[in-house]
């Protein structure tokens, strides 16, 4: 964690549901909706870094977008510095969207390459601030020079560089605002082995030369393990782990988190490979509301767990929404 970390909360969600409508097909011209997020409880301090971690269809872009204010949540609300985002308009927005910055996972397609760098680089300025040109210049400068660009860069095309030094280009994008969180939603996913390891040993430099607090959301629990300092485990729209990045993958507590790190690292594949679970997608098995999510592919699954919804509650240093989590520990 940064020496600059705090006990005051930057950014919540409390209890984030999200519901997409579905209009299509059989069911056109019936009010059904489909559940992406429910009861999402999520929490970021100052300086601090938060990993959110579940397989592909989790949820974790949704929820990145709904604590980016690009999308507003069904119900439930998120707080930046207390403020309720769905009431704030204004200068207040506009803070908010300096304070609070992205970076997208494919930097081929979230920088237009006929553009030029310092276009691209001071757009959060020229969006939520009134900077003159010489400003600009400057700032955009010297963000290009914290990512290990030059700051004549800025005159040339996005297109005339490489995959890692557009990514770079997108965290001096994030940078130029001088914000308090970057949400960075699979930043190295799309980097070879030598990229990932420089952009990843980039972003904690960072974080320890500014302060700022990072939403690090990713599928790859190395890069998880090396950047955060806690993390959130999310499965089909619902947080099941939650714990201390160092806790979480020496003594995972619940069934889902355990099979994501045998997936990921098993100590003996031939006994891992017995012990992951079926990954299909089993979103429809159950009732709404009705018992844990994880059911239908849990190995220690119970009636208690096909009829009763856990909640997310402390265990061991921990919290774990997993009926039988002290019982699958021994």
């Amino acid at each position: 964690m940064s020496d600059a970390a705090s006990t005051t909360p930057l950014l919540v969600a409390d209890q984030v549901s999200r519901e997409f409508p579905l209009s299509r097909g059989l069911l056109a011209g019936q009010r059904r909706s489909v559940s992406v997020l429910r009861r999402v409880d999520l929490t970021i301090y100052s300086g601090e870094a938060v990993g959110l971690v579940g397989e592909s269809g989790s949820g974790k872009t949704t929820l990145s977008r709904l604590l980016l204010r690009l999308d507003q949540p069904t119900a439930g609300d998120v707080r930046f510095e207390g403020a309720r985002l769905a009431e704030i308009a204004g200068e207040p927005l506009k803070n908010f969207h300096r304070a609070v910055q992205p970076v997208f996972q494919d930097p081929f397609a979230a920088l237009n390459p006929r553009m030029r760098v310092g276009r691209i680089v001071s757009e959060p300025l020229r969006a939520n601030g009134d900077y003159s040109r010489a400003q600009l210049d400057e700032r955009v400068g010297l963000a290009l020079e914290r990512v290990g660009l030059r700051a004549v860069d800025a005159a040339r095309y996005a297109q005339e560089f490489s995959g890692g030094q557009r990514q770079r280009i997108a965290i001096a994008r994030a940078l130029v605002s001088s914000p308090r969180l970057i949400v960075l939603d699979e930043p190295v996913a799309s980097q070879d082995v030598s990229i990932r390891a420089q952009i990843l040993n980039l972003l904690k430099e960072l974080q320890q030369e500014h302060g700022m607090a990072y939403l690090y959301i990713s599928h790859d629990l190395a890069t998880v393990r090396f950047l955060c300092d806690r993390v959130y485990v999310l499965y089909q729209g619902e947080i099941v782990e939650h714990a201390p990045v160092a806790r979480l993958f020496e003594n995972p507590r619940h069934p889902y988190t355990r099979n994501l790190l045998s997936a990921w690292l098993p100590a003996d594949p031939l006994r891992a490979r017995a012990q992951t679970v079926d990954a299909v997608r089993v979103s429809d098995t159950l009732p709404s509301g009705a018992g844990c999510a994880f059911a239908p592919r849990c190995p220690h699954v119970t009636e208690r767990c096909r009829s009763e919804r856990p909640d997310l509650i402390p265990n061991h240093g921990s919290e774990v929404a997993c009926h039988r989590a002290d019982e699958i520990a021994l």
